[in-house]
């Protein structure tokens, strides 16, 4: 098994990475492959947020009264 550790901080050697390195150290003694991600200080933006914008849009248009 692998597991994806994802740090979300804007600081890439921040506390959030030494937490999820005390993480990793504990899997790998486990026997348990990781990898720590970076996401990085720029916004993710998900599929479902681009759906609820493209839904939103869409309602907007369609008001009522």
């Amino acid at each position: 098994m692998k597991v994806l550790l994802v740090n979300g901080s804007p600081r890439k050697n921040g506390c959030t990475n030494a937490a999820l390195n005390e993480i990793a150290g504990t899997l790998a003694e486990e026997g348990v492959e990781s990898e720590i991600f970076w996401v990085g200080a720029k916004p993710v933006r998900t599929i479902a947020r681009r759906r609820m914008t493209i839904f939103l849009k869409s309602f907007d248009k369609r008001k009522v009264g």
